[in-house]
């Protein structure tokens, strides 16, 4: 750690101090399904505010709770069993700089919410984060699921429904730091075999795609009708102008890349990552969106920077002005001078200087890059040396509480 030097404070330093936080884990989203006629909300939200041209989501172990633990630790989870996430749960590790536990220090409200059973031992691990944790069984306080007339529960939950019914608990509470896990989008995609594709059908059934990309953004229409509602509450409620919402994906859809390809119209070399395999993947297709925004905003920020989900936790503190060791995270805080970097599970990597392949072993500069023989080969030495660290680091703390140890 002596090591490492801390990044400095810049021009958003606590730009968002004392605001409210929505932060929305999004089940299999990608940026590729945004469209501003069908989906107006979430084209809004990922132009006029923070833009983030660069971002990718990397597919980790366990994709959900992966996805998660990256989002919400800004730490890579373990390549393997135990689960990182489940595992800080069990071990109630020490994680003092989550969202939840850095704002509760400044009077916050913190509140989760899933409306889905309990998985990934989330009754342990999101308590931990610092969220009073509400879903569908498994904690004090459960979620009450959308069902029919007959009382049989709708697969996948409603993340319109999941806004509706649990606004009201902290819209009095200001401060407060609230956390959505979605399951709109969640797998499989089709008409009968998801309710919320179902549900949109009509809004996509004349979009020139296979019924099962049709049926992806037909679920994906029940999260944007809950993003809706909640900008309308938060306007009603006099409090938009300063609550910050953020949003990124879990993972993006790893079974059905097929999907992706219809929407960004090209080629991405595979029909699936599940089996975390990349060696002829475009890694284009963990390219994302990362909604950072709030309606106090004058005019959007453009981010070039190469940026992943464990940078989300880092600039997210920088932009509350809460105080953290930078040097204890795999991500960076993105409006920092450190170098931008997306570190995949197969260890390859995109920085703002290139691209490594961990298959070939071949670095390809970005455009404009140009470096001698000599300067690359010690340029890619490093990186992959800071990659390996970055990687394992998540994996450290958890086993080790660290935390606890390092920090006062």
């Amino acid at each position: 750690m002596e090591h490492l030097q801390p990044v400095r404070q810049n021009e958003f330093t606590g730009l968002f101090e004392g605001y409210n936080v929505i932060f929305i884990t999004a089940e299999g989203f990608s940026g590729y399904m945004i469209d501003p006629e069908l989906t107006p909300t979430l084209y809004q939200m990922s132009t006029e505010g923070f833009v983030f041209k660069n971002f990718y989501t990397p597919l980790h172990f366990t994709s959900t709770s992966g996805g998660e633990f990256q989002n919400l630790t800004g730490l890579y989870p373990r390549a393997g069993f135990p689960v990182s996430l489940t595992e800080s749960g069990k071990r109630s590790t020490y994680l003092p700089f989550t969202l939840a536990n850095a704002l509760n220090g400044e009077d916050y409200t913190s509140i989760g919410y899933h409306f889905n059973q309990n998985m990934y031992g989330r009754e342990l691990s999101h308590p931990n984060l610092g969220y009073e944790w509400r879903q569908a069984d498994a904690c004090g306080r459960p979620v009450t699921k959308e069902t029919n007339e007959s009382g049989r529960e709708y697969w996948p939950q409603s993340d319109d429904y999941m806004v509706e019914q649990t606004f009201a608990d902290y819209v009095d509470r200001e401060p407060f730091n609230i956390y959505y896990l979605t399951i709109s989008m969640h797998l499989p995609y089709g008409y009968d075999s998801n309710e919320m594709s179902r549900r949109n059908w009509e809004q996509v059934e004349d979009l020139p795609y296979s019924d099962k990309t049709k049926a992806y953004m037909a679920a994906g229409m029940e999260l944007e009708k809950g993003l809706t509602h909640l900008l309308e509450d938060l306007e009603e409620a006099g409090i938009a102008d300063h609550t910050l919402i953020a949003m990124a994906p879990d993972h993006v859809p790893y079974s059905d890349l097929d999907i992706l390809e219809e929407l960004a119209g090209r080629d991405f070399g595979s029909d699936s990552v599940e089996t975390l395999d990349e060696e002829n993947v475009d890694l284009d297709v963990y390219r994302n969106t990362w909604i950072l925004w709030s309606a106090g905003m004058k005019e959007p920020v453009e981010v070039e920077k190469i940026c992943s989900q464990v940078d989300i936790l880092p600039t997210m503190l920088n932009l509350l002005g809460v105080e953290y060791d930078s040097r204890l995270l795999a991500g960076t805080d993105v409006f920092s001078d450190q170098e931008g970097m997306a570190i995949f599970f197969s260890r390859s990597w995109i920085t703002d200087q290139g691209t490594y392949s961990r298959y070939t072993e071949e670095f390809q500069p970005a455009p404009g890059v140009e470096m001698t023989e000599e300067e690359q080969n010690v340029y890619v030495e490093n990186k992959k040396y800071v990659a390996d660290c970055r990687l394992r680091l998540g994996e450290l703390i958890i086993e080790t509480d660290y935390y606890r140890k390092a920090v006062p």
